[in-house]
């Protein structure tokens, strides 16, 4: 009886430090941070600008997107997106100089976010991601597709957020993929006689998540 009361106290003890040798390793193995890179598929409605007093008729283009993310907690994250796309336009303003009528034009649209991600973690292969942004979207370099300058050449830069529902998919612990459907609103100067100074835009988008790092 004594010697089973040895063995078994042994035993207890092997399996405590055990025990606390993997929850160890496993509170190690947490990501410091997050990475994603990401494609997708943007379309945006029109914007009436009263500096360039032009309408931008925008059409639908890839666009390529960063986030560089931080854990808030176990399960969410926080960080910064940034955005880019060369999207096709028809360009409805006047005769005068750095303008046109009607022309086909294109513009260069990138958008600066800080972001806060909902579900970033869990045991399943599966998850539903929600993430949340808000910062400045900035419209540059309006061409014609002849190459000719329009506009005043200087950035116009509005408000924008926007919020974004998708779901992932953990191929390990250090690196998920996932698709997501995103809407976003600019809010825009208004133009004179037109009640409507916002924007929206959506954007279908697929990438992957890879974890930088580990912390304790």
């Amino acid at each position: 009886m004594k010697r089973t009361l040895i063995v078994m106290a042994l035993l207890g003890g092997a399996a405590h430090v055990a025990a606390a040798q993997i929850i160890k390793q496993t509170l190690g193995s947490r990501p410091a941070g997050w990475t994603s890179l990401s494609v997708g598929w943007t379309r945006q409605q029109p914007i009436c600008d009263p500096g360039s007093k032009a309408c931008w008729n925008f059409g639908g283009a890839p666009q390529y997107r960063g986030s560089v993310e931080l854990p808030l907690g176990n399960f969410s994250a926080w960080g910064v997106a940034v955005t880019s796309s060369r999207v096709p336009l028809v360009w409805a303003g006047s005769a005068s100089a750095n303008s046109c009528i009607l022309c086909d034009a294109n513009v260069s649209i990138t958008q600066y976010h800080g972001l806060v991600r909902l579900g970033t973690g869990g045991a399943g292969a599966f998850q539903q991601v929600i993430e949340l942004g808000a910062g400045a979207t900035q419209f540059t370099n309006f061409r014609t597709t002849t190459g000719t300058q329009l506009g005043g050449g200087k950035a116009v830069t509005d408000f924008s957020f926007a919020v974004s529902y998708g779901f992932g998919y953990n191929v390990q612990s250090r690196l998920q993929l996932y698709l997501a459907q995103e809407y976003a609103l600019m809010i825009h100067k208004r133009a004179t006689g037109n009640p409507n100074n916002s924007a929206q835009q959506q954007t279908l988008r697929v990438g992957a998540r890879l974890a930088l790092g580990s912390r304790h």
